[in-house]
């Protein structure tokens, strides 16, 4: 049952006694299960496809009854299409502290981009002070964005972007230290 421009699916089930899914997937996959028994079935496209979403639904039809399986199927674009701040910036911090920002950055699928040359981080901070994303993936999907204060008392402006997104910005107040 076609829903929307994805090519036609094929279907395979595990080869029994070999682990592995049929070579040659069929667009009608006709197989007899006794009452209680359970068996896997793949859905495979043929054709490769173009980045975007898919979906349908599939016609399962037994001797008696007959159902309609939804599907969708993310294929990513790899370029950001959301940015969401999973943790908070303070409103004040002392001066020449580091703040993390942890951020997920998705695509037009909902795939999370972690890679530098997927994010396309550029970011500026204002005068003395620095922001940086930090290497590697610290949670899973997520990446960490440290902004560090200037050395002196003052409002610090801290502004970056992912790739064509509209640019984020944050402002934390510098305080003086205090004496131990």
């Amino acid at each position: 049952v076609p829903h929307d421009s994805a090519p036609p699916l094929g279907f395979s089930a595990i080869t029994p006694g070999t682990g592995l899914a049929d070579p040659q997937p069929e667009a009608n996959y006709t197989l007899t299960l006794d009452p209680g028994q359970t068996k896997t079935i793949y859905a495979y496209w043929k054709a490769q496809l173009s980045p975007g979403e898919y979906q349908g639904q599939i016609l399962v039809e037994g001797s008696s009854t007959s159902v309609l399986m939804p599907y969708w199927y993310g294929v990513p674009t790899m370029v950001p299409r959301e940015t969401q701040e999973l943790t908070t910036v303070p409103a004040s911090a002392r001066v020449s502290t580091a703040v993390n920002l942890s951020v997920r950055v998705t695509d037009d699928v909902g795939f999370p981009l972690t890679t530098d040359a997927q994010l396309r981080f550029s970011g500026t901070a204002t005068a003395g002070a620095t922001i940086s994303l930090q290497p590697g993936v610290a949670f899973p999907n997520r990446r960490t964005i440290r902004l560090t204060l200037a050395p002196t008392v003052r409002s610090n402006t801290f502004e970056f972007i992912f790739g064509n997104l509209p640019p984020i910005s944050h402002t934390i107040n510098g305080t003086a230290t205090t004496a131990p």
